[in-house]
């Protein structure tokens, strides 16, 4: 049997689980750096707060957890990029495909049958087969 994959695959889904997982945590360490932050400002004054190591610690990790934050958020962003991009995969087939290829777009699969000049798409889940004119 002939299998041809296009777009999205297995990989991607576990990058973007990943990404969306380092997202979620690193917002977590943030509304907990944050909370710290406001207590340490409302029981020290400025004087204080600026001798203080824990202080200049915490606002550290704030602004590093931010930077991380935003670079994740960009990841987030070309991956949706190029989700859209992998939308649009088709296969175009000039001539004949025969019976036993297992075309795969964008994780939906389809056993082909012996047909000729066709486009192959995925749409609502399922590959569908179009004539070429």
């Amino acid at each position: 049997m002939t299998s041809i994959v296009v777009g999205r695959q297995e990989k991607y889904y576990y990058e973007k689980a990943v990404i969306d997982e380092k997202f979620r945590e690193l917002e977590n360490e943030l509304k907990l750096l944050r909370n710290a932050y406001r207590d340490i400002k409302r029981r020290y004054t400025a004087e204080e707060r600026n001798n203080n190591p824990l202080y200049l610690k915490v606002e550290n990790a704030i602004y590093t957890k931010e930077t991380e934050l935003k670079d994740v958020r960009n990841l987030q962003d070309e991956l949706k990029a190029e989700e859209n991009k992998l939308k649009l995969a088709r296969i175009v087939v000039k001539g004949t495909i025969y019976q036993g290829v297992k075309v795969s777009i964008n994780g939906s699969s389809m056993n082909v049958k012996k047909t000729g000049n066709v486009t192959l798409r995925q749409r609502d889940g399922a590959v569908v087969v179009y004539r070429n004119i």
